[in-house]
Formats: structure tokens, sequence, C-alpha cells
């Protein structure tokens, strides 16, 4: 689960991504039980390098 900005700008093929992927549905039905579901959704599929959605960038440092 990461952290970040609501606004982020992103590629259609990332946004496919958000609507066709089994694993990004699953995390959506979880997201209500997040206390900050509208900022977890972006940043946790595009830093979570194993989702390796297109357009990603995957944290790789401590701090991302």
């Amino acid at each position: 689960l990461y952290k970040g900005a609501v606004h982020i700008v992103v590629t259609w093929e990332f946004i496919n991504f958000l609507f066709t992927d089994k694993r990004v549905q699953d995390y959506l039905k979880f997201l209500p039980e997040v206390g900050i579901p509208d900022e977890a959704l972006f940043s946790t599929v595009n830093h979570n390098a194993f989702l390796d959605a297109p357009g990603n960038f995957p944290c790789k440092w401590l701090y991302c």
C-alpha cells in the first residue's frame, strides 16, 4: 500500500490496466477499508513493481 497525490498524469494504457487487471479489481474491493482510498489507488498501482502497470514508475528507493 502506497500513499500519494490524488492528481496524477498517466497513459491511456495505464487507465485501461486499472479497469481490466484482475489484481487491481481485487484491490479496489479492499480500498473502502482504507482511510485514504483515493490517495492509495493510483500510487499503489503506479509504484508496485509486482503489478507492472504500463507506464508505471516502480519505487526502487526508500522514499517514493
